[in-house]
């Protein structure tokens, strides 16, 4: 299928004319109620809880995943369940993860058993390919900068983990404008996921319902609650179809979600806004960074499969 097929640009130009419509009414939200959007840091340690909680209870899923493979080998995964390794680094990395955690004073040796085992994989799977996995290096800042409450920059932490994710999922989604039978294999595989309707047009929409949750992800302020609260429902709602793979795999994402929503917006979001400007032209600056952002990770995705070799 042509990439810029009729149901592309007419997908393109309606949920372009969402997210306009979204973030007018996100801009009045934040002037009209500015309490509500974020707690600061009243709740960092909730926040920080959730995400730690999440990222060591996947790590020790991981590492209890393993088994004895007849050769004597670990037969491991790398970071996620889709990636199989067999090295007993791989194993202790996991493990130490889980453990390391628990303490805050720790936390940044956790971060370098992560960035390890994102090593691990970009060496055994490429770059191109662990670029779907680029959250795992926000939750390695985030873990990093625990334990150091009196840097500037662990305020930054939330953001940095929060525009990790989104731009991952924003990645994930770019795949299905590319390669849409890629998916269209699995949705054959689960035909209710289509609902009936044509699974070509279904690939599409999923794509642009994906990518335009994951950009609010990173730009929404008043009503950045409600989109990752969509974007949560969407993963939950896929793991009965999927079962117990998804279920796993999703946890270090929901982790993220459920502190996006606790928090709120944060100094990313802000920073994203033009200074002494409405809800309108805001919302219009912001549309114009989704069509850039859009068709530049398109151009991206096609180049650094090139760069890889893997065309």
């Amino acid at each position: 299928m042509h990439v810029l097929s009729p149901i592309f640009l007419l997908c393109c130009v309606g949920f372009l004319l969402l997210v306009f419509t979204g973030l007018v009414a996100d801009g009045w939200l934040a002037r009209l109620r500015p309490r509500m959007l974020s707690t600061g840091g009243r709740l960092a340690w909730a926040e920080e809880a959730i995400v730690r909680f999440g990222i060591g209870a996947y790590c020790l899923l991981l590492w209890n995943n393993a088994a004895i493979v007849p050769w004597g080998h670990i037969n491991e995964v790398v970071l996620t369940p889709e990636l199989l390794g067999h090295d007993w680094v791989i194993d202790g990395l996991q493990g130490s993860v889980a453990v390391l955690v628990l303490w805050r004073w720790t936390c940044p040796l956790a971060a370098l058993a992560l960035m390890g085992l994102f090593g691990i994989g970009m060496a055994r799977y490429g770059v191109f390919h662990m670029t779907d996995y680029v959250f795992f290096a926000g939750y390695a800042a985030y873990l990093a900068l625990t334990p150091w409450s009196t840097l500037p920059l662990q305020r930054w932490r939330l953001p940095l983990l929060g525009a990790s994710l989104g731009f991952s999922l924003m990645w994930t989604a770019i795949e299905k404008f590319l390669y849409p039978q890629w998916t269209s294999t699995i949705m054959a595989t689960h035909p209710n996921i289509a609902a009936g309707f044509p699974i070509p047009d279904v690939v599409v929409i999923a794509g642009f319902v994906e990518f335009s949750l994951a950009f609010y992800l990173v730009v929404g302020r008043g009503l950045l609650r409600v989109g990752a609260l969509a974007l949560m429902v969407v993963f939950i709602s896929a793991m009965p179809e999927f079962g117990h793979l998804d279920v796993v795999g999703h946890i270090p994402i929901i982790a993220i979600l459920l502190a996006v929503i606790l928090r709120g917006a944060t100094p990313l979001q802000d920073a994203l806004r033009l200074p002494a400007q409405g809800p309108r032209i805001n919302a219009i600056a912001v549309c114009g960074l989704y069509l850039v952002t859009l068709f530049g990770m398109m151009a991206a995705y096609y180049g650094l499969q090139l760069t890889a070799g893997r065309i």
